[in-house]
């Protein structure tokens, strides 16, 4: 699927509506198998600082499979998750919001990506419930390679990926990444403040935030350097225990990399889960 077949709604959210006739739609999407009960509308909340042409591959997929659906994808950058307001944050999701209140009998399915993309649909799902003063009615949700928590490991391996940095970069990094994890220390000791990951794990386990009767797919995997997979298998037995129907599905690519190295399982994964979710 071409970003050409997407609106941009504002600097984050763009939409794709699918033709009225479904006729005119490639062929090769209409030699999709016919799927009972399929979504109405698909929202994709990548990684962070994703770039949009990587995002398009998971819609490809989607629009392969549920042909007549509407896909929305909500971008996150790095001041979105660690430096706005929630207000600002709120207005800059209102679009996603908006596209969500005009599905009149919506059939949801998220899949969020990363700690930035669950932070991102945690935010969508606040600002939902703010402007309607209802839940998010979600019917299934794929969380791939999230959520974590903050430690310097990962918050090193962040700012370490990529190619190799000079020592004294390196040095530098390392220091940073240091006195923010020691900040977020103190405030959650002093303050009782929640970092931003403790705060996404926190929502996604909330049923005001995620529909109890909500279904979950968590794909990770022990590659994973920047999402640790000890941290993704608590939170899903942290579901479990308030409620939620929370499968875990160990893969074997790296962060948000499960699709490259097995494109027919992961599909097959989130093809089951929207099966599950509506029988």
């Amino acid at each position: 699927m071409a970003l050409e077949s997407f609106r941009r709604l504002n600097a984050i959210v763009s939409l794709y509506e699918p033709p009225k006739d479904l006729k005119q739609i490639d062929t090769a999407v209409s030699q999709t198998s016919v799927v009972t009960d399929p979504p109405t509308t698909i929202l994709i909340c990548g990684w962070m600082s994703a770039n949009p042409r990587h995002v398009a591959k998971y819609s490809a997929h989607y629009a392969l499979r549920y042909p007549g659906a509407r896909i929305l994808t909500v971008e996150t950058t790095t001041p979105d998750f660690n430096v706005r307001s929630f207000a600002t944050q709120v207005q800059r999701v209102g679009p996603a919001v908006d596209a969500l209140r005009a599905d009149a009998d919506p059939q949801l399915l998220v899949h969020t990506f990363s700690n930035g993309g669950a932070h991102k649909f945690c935010t969508i799902s606040r600002a939902y419930r703010q402007a309607t003063g209802k839940l998010l009615s979600v019917r299934a949700m794929v969380i791939d390679s999230a959520p974590g928590r903050v430690t310097l490991e990962k918050v090193l391996a962040y700012a370490y990926q990529g190619r190799p940095k000079p020592l004294l970069i390196r040095v530098w990094v390392y220091f940073i990444s240091a006195m923010y994890v020691g900040f977020e220390w103190l405030a959650h000791r002093l303050f009782r403040r929640n970092d931003v990951l403790a705060r996404t794990r926190n929502d996604l386990n909330n049923p005001e935030i995620v529909p109890i009767k909500t279904p979950r797919y968590y794909i990770y995997s022990e590659a994973d350097r920047l999402v640790g997979w000890k941290d993704v298998e608590d939170h899903a037995r942290e579901a479990q225990a308030k409620g939620w129907e929370a499968t875990l599905e160990k893969m074997h690519g790296d962060h948000v990399g499960h699709m490259r190295k097995d494109e027919a399982g992961y599909w097959d994964r989130v093809t089951r889960l929207w099966a599950a979710a509506r029988s």
